[in-house]
């Protein structure tokens, strides 16, 4: 090949870089704007500008916290008790943490969950720990409906509401104060524990719907967004908690199995990934939630889970462990336990760091 030759296909081949650099890049804002059309067509806005704070001040056991307490009017919990919401403000970064709480869940034939709102302190001192450095808002949970109903339901049959599904309007409590706070956030990391993992389906929702240029970053913890199949349990939950009129049109299976809104973000939102903590007996969500044995809670999250990753790899990774411990907290070491080299700590660093090597573990 003489020296022309190899200049014309030098020459070709950068062309062709381009050319694949410019698709890339256009089939990525396809995407985005197809997701931002598809958000701003649910209602997630019904609650954004309607849930005012009464006052805030300082935590009494711990004054670097804020509490912004709401008039019962305007948010409450389940059965009527006040609710609050925590912020942490640091100036180490702009990047922010929106911290679900979880506490349970109700519909009718099961009532024993969470009334009132908790609070959490520590979360962010973690030796170690990559958000160290971030504000963290805080969000309770007390609605019953794992941060995501809309409804007022009647559990006794009087045809008087007894129990306040208000996920939504909590939530959007705490993105209104987010968006006051902490405008322009760079990085948003979602997380929860159990009921708070649930509901890092609707954050996701809520804070792309209202910060559509920050980078996002989920860590659900034991919250894996699985129904038992076999039982009628999902047909009382999705009537009591009225959530489903907040998923996306096109997410077709989110009604199966919730787990698959990972799915549908991942195709749609090139700036977002994803991690899934869980054991595979987690005796909580398997046992007590679903009511399905052992092997079968763990088939479904495998296979459910198998599914997302096979078609997302190196934005959706799981950390998956023996046992049927329930959250990261209840786990031997906490977030030093390792399965191989790898430790939960480490993992959720590369999640967060943008590592192309971020792994998938499984124990």
């Amino acid at each position: 090949m003489n020296a022309q030759s190899r200049l014309r296909m030098l020459y070709s081949a950068a062309v062709l870089a381009v050319v694949v650099s410019v698709m890339s890049c256009s089939d990525s804002d396809d995407d985005r704007k197809t997701l931002m059309e598809e958000l701003s067509a649910i209602e997630l806005d019904k609650y954004i500008d309607t849930v005012p704070y009464m006052s805030h001040e300082p935590y009494g056991s711990d004054p670097t916290w804020e509490i912004y307490s709401f008039d019962t009017s305007v948010c409450k919990c389940i059965t009527g008790n006040s609710f609050h919401i925590g912020v942490k403000s640091k100036s180490a970064t702009d990047n922010v943490v929106f911290l679900m709480s979880g506490g349970g869940a109700c519909w009718p034939g099961r009532e024993s969950c969470s009334e009132t709102a908790d609070f959490m302190t520590g979360w962010d001192d973690v030796t170690g720990n990559p958000l160290n450095g971030w504000s963290v808002i805080h969000v309770p949970y007390c609605d019953g409906s794992v941060h995501m109903g809309d409804n007022d339901a009647d559990y006794d049959g009087d045809s008087a509401a007894d129990h306040f599904h208000r996920g939504l309007q909590t939530t959007s409590a705490g993105l209104a104060i987010m968006r006051e706070l902490f405008p322009n956030p760079p990085k948003i990391f979602i997380t929860g524990c159990s009921a708070g993992g649930y509901g890092t389906f609707i954050a996701y929702l809520l804070n792309r719907r209202f910060f559509p240029d920050s980078s996002m970053y989920i860590l659900n913890d034991s919250g894996p967004g699985l129904s038992n199949p076999d039982n009628g349990m999902i047909t009382l939950v999705k009537d009591a908690w009225q959530y489903m009129q907040y998923m996306p049109s096109s997410c077709s299976r989110c009604g199966d199995q919730l787990m698959h809104l990972y799915d549908w973000i991942l195709q749609r939102d090139p700036m977002a990934r994803i991690g899934l903590f869980s054991s595979y007996h987690d005796r909580v969500i398997g046992g007590s939630f679903l009511d399905m044995a052992d092997e079968d809670f763990r088939d479904l999250l495998v296979s459910t889970s198998d599914e997302i990753r096979s078609r997302h790899p190196g934005r959706f990774s799981r950390f998956l462990i023996e046992g049927d411990t329930h959250c990261v907290g209840e786990v031997a070491g906490g977030y030093s336990y390792a399965v191989g080299s790898v430790t939960l700590l480490e993992w959720i660093t590369q999640l967060v760091n943008d590592d192309p090597d971020w792994p998938d573990v499984l124990e």
